[in-house]
């Protein structure tokens, strides 16, 4: 280093000027006129790491901020994406349910007027059969009236023509008579007249005809002779005022037969059939005692004395039958009935 070195060369060079220098110059009375204004001094500012630290911080939570005000704002957006989606979906179906109502009113005005035409079709139609009955009814005349024109003065005079003609002109008169209500005709001959068969048990209504007919074409028993002897037997109840009739024994065959024959007869009393050949208590033979108005005791067939040996006392009436067949069983029991106690 040389010895001409001064700090104050150095510092000058670097352009600070010595303290002294500046007090001096001051007491002196400033800078010259005209001289230029020395530069101010800037100093630096020094910022702590704690504040770095809290600034950082800031900036961290406002990027989180604005993190998750950019997802909600995304879940708002799709929020907006689904239910614009569903107003648009909406939309359309009430457009839909729209159409169809009005489809469906259409489709029930096209019904209404349709049976509007229907019905003053019908109403026509009703008119015109009333006119046309009114018209029939005025110019209807019955047989009582054609013999009253005729001169008959009562029912007995009537009765004298209709039998005068049937005797001698049967068809004549048969084919002359028009019926203008056939149903009220049908109804007085099946009220009044009645097919029987001779040897059938059948007490006629004292208003009513009764017509011997062949077997085959008897309405009681249709032919068949079992079938006769069940009608005879239930007319037996009916005059008896018998309700219930206990069976005992028979043949399954038999019990079947005649289950089915009351079951076809609407006056026929109930029918209580019991086995001849099971064993049964004395407490349920004596419930059939009480509960009938009639046993029997069907002994010609499958009948064990030790079921029948159950059925004594006086609660009911007791019929005991040695007759194998159904048809003579019911012939016998009938008989029984009708014999006085």
């Amino acid at each position: 280093m040389s010895d001409d070195f001064s700090f104050e060369d150095m510092m000058a060079q670097q352009g600070v000027q010595k303290m002294g220098g500046r007090k001096s110059s001051a007491r002196r009375g400033g800078p010259a006129k005209g001289a230029a204004a020395p530069p101010a001094r800037v100093r630096p500012s020094i910022v702590k790491v704690t504040e770095l630290d809290a600034m950082q911080a800031e900036r961290d939570e406002a990027r989180a901020a604005l993190t998750t005000t950019r997802r909600r704002v995304q879940s708002l957006e799709a929020a907006l994406a689904k239910a614009t989606q569903a107003e648009e979906a909406l939309t359309t179906e009430l457009a839909d349910e729209r159409e169809q109502r009005a489809a469906e009113s259409q489709a029930r005005a096209e019904r209404d007027e349709e049976s509007r035409g229907v019905r003053q079709a019908l109403e026509r139609q009703l008119k015109e059969a009333t006119r046309s009955l009114n018209a029939n009814e005025e110019a209807r005349t019955s047989l009582a009236d054609a013999l009253v024109d005729r001169g008959c003065a009562n029912e007995f005079e009537m009765m004298t023509v209709l039998n005068g003609l049937l005797l001698q002109r049967p068809r004549e008169l048969l084919e002359s008579i028009v019926l203008a209500e056939p149903h009220a005709i049908a109804k007085v001959l099946s009220e009044r007249v009645a097919l029987v068969s001779s040897g059938v048990d059948f007490t006629p209504d004292k208003n009513m005809v009764v017509l011997s007919v062949p077997k085959d074409r008897c309405e009681i028993c249709g032919g068949s002779d079992i079938t006769a002897s069940f009608h005879g037997f239930v007319q037996a109840c009916i005059d008896e005022e018998v309700d219930v009739v206990t069976v005992v024994g028979g043949s399954p065959a038999y019990r079947r037969q005649l289950k089915l024959l009351a079951e076809a007869d609407d006056d026929a009393p109930r029918l209580n059939l019991v086995s001849g050949t099971r064993r049964r208590e004395a407490r349920k033979a004596q419930s059939d005692m009480r509960g009938s108005d009639v046993v029997i005791l069907w002994g010609g067939t499958e009948l064990d004395h030790s079921v029948s040996e159950g059925y004594r006392g006086k609660d009911a009436r007791i019929v005991r039958i040695a007759h194998r067949g159904i048809a003579r069983m019911l012939q016998l029991a009938r008989s029984d009935l009708r014999r006085k106690k």
